[in-house]
């Protein structure tokens, strides 16, 4: 229900998102501003812990500021970078036994 990101708190919550955000595989949503993190209750479990990971990376690129690809010289957005780290670091936590 709580997630601690450095002197900050998150409220995790399970909520029902709108269908035209689900529409478009959006089945989570960070709100840095209010420190909550929404997940959509309807998501198979399957999905939920890589939504979940995927909501943590978007945090973490917000307070890192993580937000340059190096090598093409170009200003990448979040979801740029989440996209490209979230199933990697998932199977890790998974292959690992860090996720149930």
């Amino acid at each position: 229900k709580k997630l601690k990101v450095g002197s900050h708190i998150y409220t995790v919550e399970f909520t029902k998102h709108k269908n035209e955000e689900r529409g478009r595989n959006n089945w989570g949503k960070t709100m840095h501003e209010d420190k909550r993190i929404l997940i959509d209750r309807e998501v198979p479990e399957s999905q939920k812990d890589e939504t979940f990971l995927h909501e943590i990376l978007h945090i973490a690129m917000h307070e890192a500021r993580l937000n340059y690809d190096f090598e093409d010289k170009v200003q990448l957005t979040d979801e740029q970078v989440v996209m490209r780290t979230t199933q990697p670091l998932h199977n890790i936590l998974k292959d690992n036994h860090l996720l149930k």
